[in-house]
């Protein structure tokens, strides 16, 4: 990732905001799950992450789609999960990726944070080698038991989510979280 700063990265996030209740929540919602990203040097989250960006998003009424697939750049296909808003990608969890010497800016309503320009990565894009043992299983299990299963919180991804909202403002319970996703699925794409 490009040596900007997350404040930079969010300036610039709040500059291609969608001008609407929906579009703020969005942005706030993002913007806190890229902190806490970067705060707690959570890498490889991106899973994680994006139901927890998900359900928060529902929470508020915004309608997210959370999607699992593969994303190509440079050659290299991975799996990947990251959620859509009105079919715009946004993915702050591909800022710390697990792959060795790859490291991408957050792409917040399918631009990416440090140019402002349609990201080059290539979202649901299958390299025709199907997915690795983690994203099969996720492909195979609810958001919500996903989430309960989380190992490093005592509330699965709820706790982190709970932790998020707070940050947001969002005052949220673990049942309200856990209704939310509820109605969520994990979207193959493409």
């Amino acid at each position: 990732m490009a040596t900007q700063s997350i404040a930079n990265l969010k300036s610039t996030a709040q500059a291609l905001m969608e001008q609407s209740p929906a579009g703020f929540k969005t942005l706030t919602t993002y913007c806190a799950v890229l902190d806490f990203i970067h705060q707690n040097i959570w890498e490889g989250a991106c899973h994680g992450s994006s139901s927890v960006l998900a359900t928060l998003l529902s929470v508020q009424g915004v309608q997210p789609t959370l999607c699992l697939g593969e994303v190509f750049h440079s050659n290299v296909y991975f799996d990947h999960s990251w959620v859509e808003v009105h079919g715009e990608v946004l993915d702050a969890a591909i800022s710390r990726t697990l792959i060795h010497g790859f490291a991408f800016p957050p792409v917040f309503r399918g631009r990416d944070l440090s140019t402002k320009n349609a990201t080059a990565l290539e979202y649901g894009k299958p390299s025709g080698q199907g997915y690795d043992v983690h994203a099969n299983w996720i492909r195979n299990v609810t958001v919500f038991d996903y989430m309960a299963l989380f190992p490093e919180h005592p509330d699965g991804l709820f706790g982190i989510a709970k932790i998020i909202g707070k940050a947001i403002n969002l005052r949220v319970t673990l049942p309200s979280l856990q209704e939310h996703a509820r109605s969520l699925t994990w979207t193959e794409r493409p």
